[in-house]
């Protein structure tokens, strides 16, 4: 397996906070690439986190190469949005998450900026209707992988029936954690899901399937699947997944 997906031990969860802290460490890590990212990331959690940093608190620092992170924003206006969105989500919705107290303690540990915090409060997605879409833009697809052994045995009636119930199961999901709320889903998902729901569909063997959920498992990265008579005949990646199915996986194209 390539760059984005490694074997490893899954740590002990607390309550509720996998998907938070993913994307917290996400954030945490393209912060080591970008340092006007840095900078805005600390500001806002000053802002949305008030707060000493917490002296017994674990804080991840990887020394692996920042971009091997599975969810790592794409671009800097991608790693501010979901900055504003993790940071609402922890302020509003899970004051007692772990994560929160990760974020403090990583901010209160970092060097000061050496340059201002220049045009950030201006942006328009810090405000109330941040999460509204007022634009079409183009956006990541969701991904969608099938066996490679069972799409064949598969009518073209039952690929687009496969792939709507296993895109739509993601969503669906995500939305059950937001309380149904489409403004409280990250950005990548809740862009696609407003804007033109582009699919990316690949193929991969049964066992190669297996081992990515695996470590998609391991690495706790927003997907789905759909099964059938105990086999995985296709699995679906969030929009804010940075993983590629075809360079990543080599999965092959399904037209």
């Amino acid at each position: 397996m390539k760059k984005h997906l490694h074997n490893k031990k899954k740590a002990p969860a607390v309550a509720g906070s996998g998907h938070l802290k993913m994307n917290g460490e996400a954030l945490m890590a393209y912060s080591k690439i970008d340092d006007k990212f840095s900078s805005f990331f600390r500001y806002y959690i000053d802002i949305y986190l008030p707060g000493t940093a917490v002296a017994e608190c674990s804080v991840k620092t990887s020394t692996e190469d920042p971009y091997h992170h599975p969810l790592l924003p794409a671009s800097r206006e991608m790693a501010r949005e979901r900055a504003v969105w993790l940071l609402r989500e922890l302020a509003f919705h899970y004051p007692e998450d772990e994560t929160r107290k990760v974020l403090r303690t990583w901010s209160g540990r970092q060097e000061e900026p050496k340059d201002a915090v220049i045009g950030i409060v201006g942006i328009a997605i810090l405000g109330p209707t941040f999460g509204i879409i007022r634009r079409k833009r183009k956006l990541d697809s969701m991904q969608v992988i099938f066996s490679e052994e069972l799409i064949d045995e598969m009518s073209m009636s039952e690929r687009i029936n496969f792939t709507n119930q296993v895109s739509m199961k993601l969503l669906c999901e995500s939305l059950e954690r937001v309380n149904g709320r489409v403004d409280r889903l990250e950005p990548e998902l809740q862009y696609w899901f407003i804007s033109d729901r582009t699919l990316k569909l690949g193929t991969l063997k049964v066992e190669q399937m297996k081992e990515v959920l695996r470590n998609i498992e391991n690495e706790e990265v927003p997907h789905t699947i759909e099964e059938a008579e105990g086999s995985i005949k296709a699995l679906a990646l969030s929009p804010s997944v940075r993983i590629d199915i075809f360079e990543d996986l080599e999965a092959k194209g399904l037209e």
